[in-house]
């Protein structure tokens, strides 16, 4: 078995009354984006600029703050592991976009995804407790978009 880091901060807040369904059908597909850590050149670049010690180039920031080759490559291999396909990669904002069944997505993702009823009454698909990763991504994928479905703004 593959040991498995979690994600901080990836577990969502629901409301103690939330009524959990079991998703129907876990052969449906959805789309979810990886968001991949920052490098310290990026970090640099970074102080560098809010510090206004020394002036940066907008080639040497888009170099110093891409996703590192390595990490896209751990990231595809994951991907392939687990049955998911790349969508888009995209290593300038540091994002990975990947596509798979509901049920290769809760393997990859260590979550169990449930539909969960909104205040509205509408359904929408959550997970309860952190979102993990085998240890070989530990602190290369910093978040997982997309499983937790919660509208987060309203029509008025």
């Amino acid at each position: 078995m593959t040991e498995r880091s979690a994600i901080p901060g990836s577990a969502p807040v629901h409301t103690g009354d939330a009524q959990w369904s079991p998703v129907p059908d876990t052969s449906e597909e959805i789309t979810v984006t990886l968001i991949l850590r920052g490098t310290a050149a990026a970090a640099s670049i970074a102080s560098s600029l809010l510090s206004g010690s020394s002036p940066v180039s907008q080639t040497a920031a888009r170099q110093a703050t891409k996703a590192d080759p390595k990490d896209l490559t751990a990231v595809a291999r994951f991907a392939c592991e687990y049955g998911l396909t790349i969508v888009d990669e995209n290593a300038a904002a540091r994002t990975v976009h990947v596509r798979g069944t509901i049920a290769h997505l809760q393997n990859a993702f260590g979550v169990q995804l449930e539909r969960v009823a909104n205040a509205s009454g509408g359904w929408h698909l959550s997970y309860a407790g952190e979102i993990s990763v085998p240890e070989s991504l530990s602190g290369i994928v910093v978040a997982v978009l997309g499983l937790d479905q919660r509208p987060i703004a309203t029509h008025h």
